[in-house]
């Protein structure tokens, strides 16, 4: 059998055993098949590992199975409930950003603000941030995404920044701050920041950088300074980075939603320098290390996994 005819079949059983799970919950008899099928071998196991990812992306099992139920089950019919439900997913939170935010960018595009005192911030593709400035202090908060601040001295009023529960403080710093996959990360360019976080402070100073990976520790790091915020330049820099942080950053220059469907290669580490200015290429270079697959589901969704 052709490899890829194999693999779609082993993708069809799969959905079938979930459906079946989702369908009878309190059955032990499709968990015990469920359990077997996936014992066959560590291809199946692979297989049975992306197709529990995708039907927690979609959030929609139950109403697919009465759908199939009629019509013979496929990967392409699963995978377009998949893009339907992603769209539905990522259109809800966008609907508030033009409510909560004072500036907001589309995808791939950057937008330039000048602040007073000279001060200007650089907002990334497919980001919002809101601002209130007031007699004590002027606060920004990223509600999305990514921004490159150069805030200029000012000894009267402090510049605050929020984001996710971090709160970062300075009189005069230019620094990157961003987003992508639930991992903030911070690197200064020039001067010093403050960094407030649930469970520590830090001060960081040019060339330093943090990063706050979901339910992990932060991890205090080294930049070069040229590097930082390189994608004002077209130029999408990683240090030794996660994966499933690198693909969401490019993503701001890509129509739709991109997932990754496997845990394993979203946990995967990459460094190396991706063009922006091709981004569906710089995609391609981003999973040819892991041999990761992508398919374009829709325009509007693509899927990176384990082959």
């Amino acid at each position: 059998m052709d490899k890829k005819v194999h693999h779609e079949k082993l993708f069809e059983e799969a959905f079938e055993l979930i459906i079946r799970l989702h369908s009878e919950p309190e059955n032990p008899a499709g968990r015990q098949q469920a359990a077997r099928w996936c014992a066959r071998g560590p291809e199946y196991q692979a297989v049975w590992d992306e197709a529990m990812q995708l039907h927690k992306l979609s959030g929609q099992l139950k109403s697919s199975a009465r759908v199939h139920r009629a019509h013979r089950f496929s990967r392409r019919h699963f995978l377009t409930g998949i893009a339907a439900a992603a769209a539905a997913v990522a259109v809800a939170p966008e609907l508030l950003l033009p409510l909560q935010s004072d500036y907001q960018t589309r995808t791939g595009q950057l937008r330039s603000l000048q602040l007073s005192g000279g001060s200007q911030i650089v907002l990334g593709p497919d980001s919002a941030i809101s601002e209130q400035f007031d007699g004590e202090e002027k606060q920004v908060n990223l509600l999305k995404g990514m921004a490159f601040f150069n805030i200029k001295a000012d000894q009267q009023q402090p510049f605050v920044i929020h984001q996710a529960g971090l709160h970062m403080t300075t009189l005069a710093a230019a620094f990157e701050l961003s987003n992508d996959a639930d991992i903030c990360q911070i690197a200064v360019q020039q001067g010093s920041l403050h960094v407030s976080s649930p469970q520590a402070a830090y001060t960081l100073i040019a060339g330093q950088s943090l990063t706050f990976p979901e339910n992990e520790l932060p991890v205090l790091g080294h930049r070069e300074t040229s590097q930082i915020a390189a994608w004002r330049d077209n130029s999408l820099i990683a240090d030794n980075e996660y994966v499933s942080a690198v693909v969401a950053r490019l993503a701001r220059w890509l129509p739709g939603s991109v997932m990754i469907t496997s845990r394993h290669l979203q946990k995967q580490r990459i460094s190396g320098a991706f063009n922006l200015a091709h981004p569906r290429q710089a995609l391609s270079a981003v999973a040819a290390p892991f041999q990761a697959e992508i398919r374009h589901i829709t325009p509007w969704l693509t899927l990176l996994s384990d082959k």
